[in-house]
């Protein structure tokens, strides 16, 4: 009746507006006679938002540009969120026509200028009569905050003309209007949308945020339950990577919103359609109820960290958010499902927000992980799959996984099928992004299955090195129980109860124990949990499975279970219940599927060990990759990497013999010195040997990743082969895979594989061991000063503002960076420092900026004090200076870490000789010298490795073969490739170089040529003040010295006689 009532008021609607526009009124008269009828006809309560939208939106004022850059007044005829309507008296006359457009270009670049997204507009002519719609795109390098007008462009997407008001033309003409002006139903589903549309820099999420945080921290101090979440998400997600165990309220609740966002969209997806849910419904959707009654999946929602706010009293308020949120949904069509994963680039942004990189910092293009999936199903023959993706994120891979095996395995059942990829993440909201992924992915088999369904994707560690309630889990071999640690109680617990063998067993007494709990949890006590009545139910599902345990093992299962449930039961009397079962359930996932995997196909967090903070968990992975024979020694060891560690382990501990492989890690694996033991496969005679063959490295296409990238292909072995095979080399891009030759290049006992045929292998030379590395003079604020006074005892001093000739020494500091220090320091603490900044090709700039620290020279050696040490001899100011800083400084005091490994007191020099210098980062060598008698109170930051040399003639050879391309191409191999290119260079370039001999004619002719180019460039610096300026660009001050130095001749000399020395040319 509502439907038919709706029908006749539109045609009514069409009657007049054909009439009006036919009769020739203004555009005023057709554009009120239509929101005359907006209420009657769109009277929902999905409706009033757009509706009101509409109504207030009439004459909407913009400033927009005209083509000399003026701004000018406009105004919108009706702008509804980011539809802006341009009504027009009659469409069919040209001038009407193109002044309809005209101004829906300029009323675009307007609203863009507000910062809309040219995505998010569309643009609407009409003159009631006849509708035209537009989709906007701009001009290839248009700046969006100064966009004109002639820099729009529109692109027709939809129209409709209204001939007649039959009832046929109605319902067109209600759809019409649901669609783009109410904008129902009609937005694409996709990544980019819904990350800009409800993201983390959305307004919907900085409005919904804030109110959950406020809940969130209510519940926490009414709720044990909730505060216990919290508490275990904050210890074993969220201080992985960061120092100290503080709960972050904002990254909490930011998780929470887009667990709410992930569940309502999901509901939607399975629907194929916009839901607007019932107090019921909405109620069922966020406690998962709703995904089992209507789809028969058993976890898409599990009682997790989130699982309280379905939970009454917080429901009510986060029911308010959710509609919210479900409203914004209803934009998207449910129809036209996306191919692969939604939520890649939220994840990206979640990680940014919570700098929490385990999160994963690069989503896998569709094409690639496609690329992996196709390699790996192709190379287990005939064998079904049962693949794994050991970090699993958002579903990236997944989702490429399940679409190949549907093309290549078409008469898989589906069982089969929905087993046939099983995901870990240690982010419970990757988890459960991951979840939808894999919906989105099969909807169309969900939906037709009339069994469960279970979605084999777990919140655990892939690793399995801890958990909320275990600070170890142990390998196969090591020790024979595993220890449970729940709210201070111990409980052991065997191995061969968490293992393959075990796991339907595991699941059903581990069922057992949540509706345990959750009885304990109604009648407030936990006396009904005996031995005998654990002892019975156990022994029961063992017959149930016919399953026999050793009897030792058996009673040590019983005690454990019992202990357990007992003790999770007098929590959960507490109210200190909601988690546990979630945690059993998933975090030892890992051991109930060890060995049973027959393919990897993973993208592991790529990032050094240095990014966790130092727990449990990180001990452990430390411990993993010795185990492995991969873990890096001497200067290499900060520098132990993640990525490996996992494949390793997942090699090791999940996959059968046999098992294929396919796993991206970071392209340092080609050539970082950490990576040494991976490329020398040290793995294969470690003291847990992993049976790994790597058969082929694919190098992945520039720009497909922030950093460079490859994926491993190989396979377990049966056992392990000591002899490491070359792999096969492929470039992979979007249109497919070329095949590629690598080469083994060596440098002493460094090696390197390298796809580039113009690599060379070089001789070892013997400077490097003479180099050193500088002072960790960090953070920058604390060290860096502006002298104001020099005329009392202790200097008045103070941290650079950013209006000092100084301020170039702080400003790019990470650490710290809003620090700032004022105070009096004794001059015997004031040095100066030499730093990257001040290198430039042959010379130092000399603009080197005074530091403060709590050490000086006695006698020529370097003295470290502590503040009280510098009380004590009666420098007051210069104390409470140092003392404020380490107030403020996190970790070890200032004074332990600017002699980090000895690198400050290293710097004791004579009289004689020459002060080599060279950079320690980039892609290219530069080098400088000091004499050493012109040192003075110089320092040498760590950014900088020096070496002394006794005369200025080796001085002039080396930093002439130092600045040398030849150089820079001789160690191409080994300088490993970061975002801008080349980087962590140490001592790479001393490695190539002869050492200087004076019966070498070609050494000294290289001195002579680099004397001359040094000369020059002493020249250009002092006469060009934007070289010679520190606070400018210093890559951009090099690349301009250099182009300097190219127009000489001697330059050009000097670069031939070093590429023979070098044995480049001859």
């Amino acid at each position: 009746m509502k439907q038919n009532t709706q029908l006749i008021a539109t045609q009514e609607l069409i009657k007049q507006s054909l009439y009006f526009r036919e009769r020739g009124d203004k555009e005023r008269k057709l554009r009120d006679v239509f929101l005359s009828h907006l209420r009657t006809i769109f009277n929902d309560d999905r409706d009033t938002n757009w509706v009101n939208h509409f109504a207030v939106g009439g004459e909407h004022h913009i400033k927009i540009l005209d083509s000399k850059g003026n701004e000018k007044d406009r105004f919108i005829d009706n702008l509804v969120n980011s539809t802006e309507i341009e009504f027009e008296k009659d469409l069919r006359t040209k001038h009407s026509w193109d002044d309809g457009h005209r101004q829906v270009c300029e009323y675009a670049s307007g609203i863009i200028r507000q910062g809309i997204s040219p995505s998010q507009v569309r643009g609407i002519v009409s003159d009631t009569v006849d509708w035209y719609v537009y989709d906007i795109e701009i001009n290839e390098g248009a700046n969006l905050d100064q966009i004109k007008p002639d820099e729009i462009r529109l692109i027709k997407i939809d129209e409709l003309k209204l001939i007649d008001s039959s009832a046929k033309t109605a319902q067109r003409y209600l759809e019409f209007i649901r669609k783009h002006l109410a904008r129902q139903e009609s937005r694409a589903l996709n990544a980019e949308n819904i990350t800009l549309d409800l993201g983390l820099k959305s307004k919907h999420y900085t409005k919904h945020v804030k109110k959950l945080m406020h809940l969130i921290d209510e519940a926490m101090s009414e709720s044990n339950s909730v505060e216990l979440a919290t508490s275990l998400w904050a210890k074993f997600v969220d201080n992985l990577e960061l120092e100290g165990s503080d709960f972050r309220l904002e990254a909490f609740a930011t998780e929470t919103y887009m667990s709410i966002l992930a569940r309502l969209l999901c509901a939607n997806v399975l629907q194929q359609k916009g839901l607007l849910s019932e107090d019921k419904e909405m109620l069922d959707i966020i406690s998962g109820t709703f995904f089992e009654a209507n789809f028969l999946i058993t976890n898409m929602v599990e009682q997790d960290y989130f699982g309280w706010i379905s939970k009454e009293p917080y429901f009510k308020e986060i029911l308010d958010i959710a509609r919210e949120i479900q409203i914004d949904l209803y934009a998207y069509d449910y129809q036209d499902l996306p191919s692969g994963d939604l939520f890649g680039h939220l994840m990206a942004q979640l990680a940014g927000k919570t700098q929490r990189k385990l999160l994963g910092q690069e989503w896998t293009p569709p094409w690639l992980a496609r690329q992996l999936a196709k390699k790996c199903l192709e190379n287990i023959g005939h064998e079904k799959p049962f693949f794994l993706d050991m970090c699993c994120g958002s579903g990236a891979i997944i989702a490429e996984v399940l679409k190949e095996i549907m093309i290549e395995l078409p008469t898989l059942s589906d069982e089969e099928l929905f087993q046939s990829m099983t995901g870990f993440d240690i982010d419970p909201l990757a988890v459960m992004l991951s979840k939808i992924t894999w919906i989105i992915t099969l909807a169309d088999k969900i939906r037709a299955c009339k069994t469960a369904v279970t979605i084999p994707i777990f919140h655990a560690d892939t690793l399995y090195a801890v958990t909320p309630i275990s600070h170890h889990i142990p390998l196969s071999g090591e020790m024979n129980n595993i220890e449970i640690e729940i709210e201070g109680r111990k409980i052991a617990l065997p191995m061969e109860f968490i293992a393959p063998e075990s796991q339907q067993i595991f699941d059903t007494i581990i069922n057992w124990v949540h509706d345990e709990i959750i009885e304990a949890e109604k009648q407030k006590n936990a006396d009904f949990i005996t031995l005998d009545k654990t002892t019975s139910t156990i022994t029961g599902i063992l017959e149930q499975h016919d399953k026999v345990y050793q009897p030792k093992i058996l009673k040590e299962i019983i005690s454990g279970v019992f202990e357990l449930t007992k003790h999770l039961g007098a929590l959960a009397s507490k109210d200190r219940n909601g988690i546990w079962a979630f945690i059993l359930k998933n975090t030892y996932r890992p051991g109930l599927l060890a060995g049973k995997f027959n393919g990897l196909v993973s993208n592991p967090p790529w990032l050094t060990m240095s990014n966790l903070a130092d727990n449990p968990y990180k001990f452990n992975l430390t411990k993993r990759a010795k185990l492995y024979g991969i873990k890096p020694t001497g200067s290499a060891h900060p520098h132990l990497e993640l990525a490996t560690t996992y494949l390793m382990h997942a090699v090791d501990y999940y996959l059968s013999t046999n098992a294929v492989i396919g796993c991206l890690v970071p392209g340092t694996i080609l050539n970082g010195d950490h990576h040494q033991p991976l490329r020398d496969g040290s793995y294969l005679t470690a003291k847990r040997p992993v049976p790994l063959e790597i058969e082929e490295l694919w190098n992945i296409e520039k720009g497909t990743f922030k950093v460079r990238s490859v994926a491993i292909i190989g396979k377990k072995l049966s056992k392990v082969k000591l002899s490491v095979k070359a792999p096969k080399g492929f470039i992979s891009s979007p249109s497919g895979l070329i095949p590629a030759n690598i080469h083994k290049r060596e440098l002493g006992n460094k090696t390197a594989w390298s796809f580039d045929e113009n690599d060379i292998n070089m001789n070892f030379g013997e400077n490097d061991v003479l180099s050193k590395q500088g002072a960790d003079l960090m953070p920058r604020t604390t060290v860096c000063i502006e002298i104001l006074n020099d005329s009392r005892n202790e200097y008045q001093v103070t941290t650079p503002n950013n209006d000092s000739p100084w301020y170039f020494s702080i400003k790019d500091g990470k650490v710290m960076k809003e620090a700032h220090f004022k105070g009096g320091v004794h001059p015997n603490f004031i040095h100066r420092m030499a730093q990257s900044l001040n290198l430039l090709p042959f010379v130092m700039d000399g603009k080197f900026v005074s530091i403060a620290i709590p050490a000086r020279k006695r006698n020529g050696e370097w003295e470290t004090l502590p503040p009280s040490g510098i009380r004590n001899e009666g420098l007051l100011e210069t104390a409470k200076y140092f003392s404020r800083i380490n107030d403020e400084i996190e970790g070890d005091a200032l004074e332990e870490r600017i002699n980090l490994r000895n690198k400050l007191t290293a710097q004791t020099f004579d009289d004689d000789g020459y002060l080599i210098l060279t950079g320690a980062g980039g892609s290219k060598t530069c080098a400088a010298f000091l004499p050493v008698k012109r040192v003075g109170k110089v320092v040498i930051d760590q950014t900088l490795y020096w070496q002394i040399v006794p005369t200025i003639t080796e001085a002039f050879y080396l930093i002439g073969m130092l600045n040398s391309k030849a150089v820079t191409k001789a160690i191409k191999s080994f300088v490993p490739e970061g975002e801008f290119g080349g980087r962590h260079l140490h001592t790479l370039p001393y490695r190539v170089i002869p050492k200087f001999n004076e019966s070498e004619k070609n050494h000294h002719a290289v001195a002579v040529m680099a004397k001359k180019v040094f000369e020059n460039a002493l020249h250009i610096v002092s006469e060009d003040d934007y070289i010679g300026n520190p606070a400018n660009s210093i890559a951009q001050r090099r690349k301009k010295l250099l182009t300097e130095l190219e127009k000489i001749s001697d330059y050009a000399k000097l670069e031939k006689i070093c590429e023979k020395v070098l044995g480049l040319s001859k």
